[in-house]
């Protein structure tokens, strides 16, 4: 690792790459759209097709105004870390920080979807009475294609978003969440190198040396 302390600035600059993104798929599906008026295609396909690409170019859209929205209510924070510890500076908040050699474990979950729309009930148990096999087939077929649409523009236009909760031997806890390469480097490179063996997995239980200490 290089010298330390080091700084991460995590504020609404932070963005950019997200809102270029979301530019690009927006430009895409009215690209698509416009190319679409220039082709001699069947009338039914084509009119599929401009459904897509408005599809594309709505999700473009949208995508940039739920990221306004989240940079409007960005607060802003600034992470420092150096060799003994990690300290959280957020405007009108007080100061907060930690020891490495207090922190029993800590957990890296994703600090949630850009859409928040993953549990809209795509394949859910609604009633199907009166519908034959292939009405099944192809709407499973047809919520299973817009999912994946959906997960490969989420991971695309969002990026990799961490929320970090870190548990304290004195029960307290620190959570830091955020987006852009100070976060991810925070996640990737710094936590496992000052923290080896403390990260906790999903779904797996803590160590009997792990539990809170009075």
């Amino acid at each position: 690792m290089d010298t330390f302390p080091r700084h991460y600035t995590i504020d609404r600059r932070t963005r950019i790459p997200q809102f270029i993104r979301a530019g690009l798929v927006l430009l895409v599906g009215v690209g698509i759209f416009i190319g679409l008026s220039r082709t001699s295609l069947d009338a039914n396909l084509l009119t599929i097709l401009r459904w897509i690409a408005g599809g594309i170019a709505f999700s473009g859209l949208l995508a940039i105004l739920l990221l306004t929205i989240a940079a409007m209510r960005e607060k802003g924070q600034v992470i420092t870390v150096d060799e003994t510890g990690l300290t959280v500076e957020r405007p009108g908040k007080n100061k907060q920080s930690l020891k490495w050699a207090d922190v029993t474990h800590y957990e890296v979950e994703d600090a949630g979807s850009l859409t928040g729309i993953w549990d809209s009930g795509y394949g859910s148990s609604s009633s199907t009475a009166g519908q034959g096999a292939d009405d099944l087939i192809f709407g499973c077929l047809i919520g299973i294609i817009l999912n994946v649409y959906l997960l490969v523009l989420e991971f695309f236009v969002r990026g990799a978003a961490w929320k970090v909760k870190f548990k304290l031997k004195t029960k307290r806890s620190l959570n830091v969440s955020g987006y852009g390469a100070g976060i991810d480097e925070l996640v990737e490179k710094v936590l496992p190198h000052f923290l080896p063996d403390k990260r906790k997995l999903p779904g797996k239980p803590e160590k009997a040396d792990d539990a809170p200490q009075n």
